[in-house]
C-alpha cells in the first residue's frame, strides 16, 4: 500500500515511510525523480540550513566601471582568453555567505560576475 505525502507551504509532509507525490506545473512529482528541498525558497526551509552570514557592504555599485581579468570567468577562458575586460556593472545579481555576484555589461555581452575580481577602471 502506497502513503503519499502532502505539500504545505512548499515542504512534503507525511508518515516516515511515505513517498512525497504531489502535482506541480502539471506533472506528477515523486521522491524518485524530484528532491523538492532544490527549490524551496530559503523563507520555508529550516534557518540552521542557511546559517546568517553578514558581507562587509560592497564598494561597487550599479554604473560604475570595472576591469576585470580573464581568470574571472574561469582558467580555461583565461587560457584561451588572456586579457583584462573592461564593463560597466549593471545590477546585483546574487549576494550569498561565499559572496556577491553583478551582472556586467561587457563589450559582448552582461555576464554574471564576482566582485573579487573588481578593479576600479581608470578614467
Amino acid at each position: 500500500q502506497l502513503r503519499l505525502a502532502t505539500r504545505q507551504g512548499g515542504v512534503a509532509l507525511g508518515p516516515a515511510t511515505a513517498l512525497p507525490a504531489w502535482r506541480e506545473a502539471g506533472l506528477l512529482r515523486t521522491a524518485s525523480g524530484y528532491n523538492p528541498l532544490v527549490r524551496l525558497p530559503k523563507s520555508v526551509l529550516p534557518k540552521s540550513l542557511f546559517p546568517s552570514v553578514e558581507l562587509p557592504p560592497s564598494k561597487w555599485r550599479p554604473g560604475m566601471r570595472v576591469v576585470v581579468p580573464a581568470r574571472a570567468f574561469g582558467e580555461e577562458w583565461a587560457l584561451e582568453n588572456p586579457g583584462d575586460y573592461p564593463g560597466t556593472i549593471v545590477e546585483l545579481d546574487e549576494e550569498c555567505a561565499a559572496g556577491r555576484t553583478w551582472l556586467v555589461d561587457y563589450e559582448d555581452g552582461p555576464t554574471s560576475t564576482d566582485e573579487a575580481f573588481f578593479v576600479e577602471a581608470p578614467s
